[in-house]
């Protein structure tokens, strides 16, 4: 019984069963290769939903971290329209709540707003910014 379960006890191979029932899969598209293959990826039976990773398809595509350049944006539509067509959620992780719906226009229905280094990173340096302000004045 630990936090995956729930706390709760109960026999094995049951709690396993009733994981797997849970299992969602959701392939990351973050490569050329995966963006080229977006379509029948989404199509194999088993696959639940779209993960867009934005920065390493930017990368692979040789536009690194350049999520405004045409070529990214038509990547993104690509992703959009492949999850549309499929029925199936699309997920990505976006920097501010701005950006985030954006891409629920475009049809992201899971939307990660940051991430816990990045939002740590960002206190960090809020605190830091205030205490060195505050020294200097």
């Amino acid at each position: 019984g630990i936090a995956h379960d729930q706390y709760q006890t109960g026999p094995v191979l049951d709690k396993l069963q009733r994981a797997n029932k849970r299992t969602m899969i959701f392939p990351l598209i973050e490569t050329k290769e995966g963006l080229e293959n977006v379509e029948d990826i989404v199509a194999l039976e088993g696959i639940d939903g779209l993960w867009l990773g934005h920065f390493d398809l930017s990368c692979s595509m040789g536009i690194p971290g350049q999520f405004e350049h045409p070529d990214f944006i038509a990547a993104l539509e690509r992703v959009a329209n492949a999850g549309k067509a499929s029925g199936k959620p699309l997920a990505r992780v976006v920097g501010t709540a701005e950006e985030g719906a954006e891409e629920f226009k475009r049809g992201f229905e899971i939307i990660a707003v940051s991430g816990d280094c990045w939002l740590l990173q960002q206190a960090m340096k809020e605190s830091a910014d205030a205490l060195r302000s505050a020294c200097t004045a």
